[in-house]
């Protein structure tokens, strides 16, 4: 089956992965050097962390401070899971008492000490949905953020793109890879083509 054309393909094509390789790399090395992910995480927190007592209690929330990591330096979490999220939201709310079990009264309790009147509203909404139980409340919780944070995960996908695509420029550009120089090279030498064949069976496999 292999022409002249078909491995000229192979050979553009292995061409392309590698530097959608190295493109891929570079953005995920710049997405952790810069934490990118914790600083969308967090602007992302601040639609539901509206109240400042609220805020800084959620952040000192065991669930919460377990995630963060840095060589001394505080760096928030690049994610939280849902069910983590629900308990310390409800936990910090306050006028209530972290480590304890927080109960529906205690989350009655502490819309009186809310000033922000959207997260008031809000937790309104969700304590007539869930009546007088902890765990429903906790749940339209968890949908809440887990809502938010499909939104949040489409954005930072259409970002990292965007990144890529950059980055993929300026690899091409810095070392100069010419796609039409490339087929040439490739049509006109038997011996590199046999060559790029060879290394894109050990890459992928020969096919069956």
């Amino acid at each position: 089956m292999n022409t002249p054309i078909l491995d000229v393909v192979i050979g553009l094509t292995l061409t392309f992965l590698l530097v959608s390789i190295i493109a891929s790399g570079v953005n995920e090395w710049l997405a952790a050097i810069t934490a990118r992910r914790a600083k969308l995480l967090e602007q992302a927190l601040a639609h539901f962390l509206r109240d400042r007592e609220h805020k800084q209690r959620f952040y000192q929330h065991p669930l919460i401070n377990l995630l963060v990591s840095g060589r001394g330096l505080q760096i928030n979490p690049s994610y939280i899971p849902p069910d983590n999220f629900a308990r310390a939201f409800l936990d910090a709310l306050p006028g209530t008492e972290i480590g304890k079990p927080t109960s529906i009264e205690d989350v009655k309790k502490a819309l009186e000490s809310i000033s922000d009147s959207v997260l008031r509203a809000t937790l309104e909404t969700f304590l007539a949905e869930a009546g007088e139980d902890i765990e429903k409340l906790r749940n339209e919780v968890e949908k809440w953020y887990s809502s938010a944070m499909d939104r949040v995960s489409g954005w930072y996908k259409r970002h990292a793109q965007a990144m890529i695509f950059i980055i993929t420029l300026c690899v091409t550009v810095a070392f100069n890879i010419d796609s039409v120089a490339i087929a040439k090279s490739l049509w006109g030498d038997p011996a590199l083509r046999q060559q790029v064949v060879a290394l894109a069976e050990q890459t992928f496999g020969t096919p069956s």
